[in-house]
């Protein structure tokens, strides 16, 4: 079994979590108190939700708001700690728990306030699955992650990073790209149209300033076609869960460092490594 990821990476998902702003009408009187956003990752050694409450205002609430939130599932119940994140226009009310979070299970995200007004996420873990395989290295065209499973795929992108001033993140989507073989979902990364396609040396795979990981997500059977990974940390109108507004889904994440590679054309030539499909 492989280590979960760090925090430092849920803290991410947080922060992108935390830059989005709930699309309700909150003057609207209501019997569904919260918005829930976020999902519950079995790779994660860190779970993050978002949780806004819907107001007879149009004014944010500043400051922590007074809720309990926990996660309750086979092992008991978990609470969840609150961090308020400052934005341009409202902050955004994050909740967090080191609580493990198994495969095939049920859990459910209960918010709740002094008075008892409560809303709960209902969330479905995806089935467990072996750990993915990767190939890859400089002379890898085009590298590969394949997964055994039968489990639907919910999203897929690389991100390559490159250091520098200013540092430059990009993210490519392949969502639409998993095939499956044999069995197996495999996803692929070809650097040269990817680096080509975005302003960088299509040959530069040893660039000690560049890293690069590949994104795969399962998702249960519960969570909708429509919604890929980074959508469910967008607050939303939908009702999908009891008393509330929003999405809270279930996922394992997999994110995969890996060393893009290059085409070998003889002993002494190199070519970048390019996709057929994309040429």
């Amino acid at each position: 079994m492989t280590a979960r990821r760090p925090a430092l990476l849920a803290l991410a998902a947080a922060a992108l979590l935390a830059g989005c702003e709930v699309p309700l009408d909150p003057t609207v009187e209501s019997d569904r108190y919260f918005t829930l956003s976020g999902y519950l990752d079995t790779e994660a050694d860190t779970q993050w939700v978002r949780v806004e409450p819907v107001t007879p205002t149009i004014d944010p609430v500043a400051g922590p708001i007074d809720v309990d939130v926990a996660l309750v599932g086979p092992g008991g119940e978990a609470p969840f700690q609150q961090r308020v994140a400052t934005l341009a226009r409202a902050p955004a009310h994050l909740f967090w728990t080191t609580a493990d979070v198994a495969p095939a299970q049920t859990y459910q995200v209960v918010v709740r306030r002094p008075d008892g007004a409560t809303t709960r996420a209902r969330v479905l873990t995806p089935d467990p699955d072996p750990p993915p395989q990767l190939y890859d290295g400089p002379d890898e065209c085009p590298a590969r992650l394949t997964l055994t499973s039968t489990q639907r795929v919910g999203d897929a992108f690389i991100t390559y990073r490159l250091a520098g001033t200013p540092p430059r993140t990009i993210r490519v989507d392949r969502r639409d790209r998993v095939f499956r073989f044999e069995g197996d979902h495999v996803m692929t990364a070809y650097y040269g149209s990817d680096a080509e396609a975005n302003g960088l040396n299509p040959l530069d795979v040893l660039n000690p300033a560049l890293s690069a990981e590949m994104t795969l997500a399962i998702v249960s059977t519960a969570w909708p076609e429509d919604v890929e990974l980074e959508e469910a940390l967008v607050p939303t109108d939908r009702t999908d869960v009891e008393g509330g507004f929003g999405f809270v889904g279930g996922a394992t994440v997999w994110r995969v460092p890996f060393q893009p590679g290059v085409r070998e054309v003889s002993f002494v030539e190199i070519a970048p490594c390019y996709d057929p499909a994309r040429r």
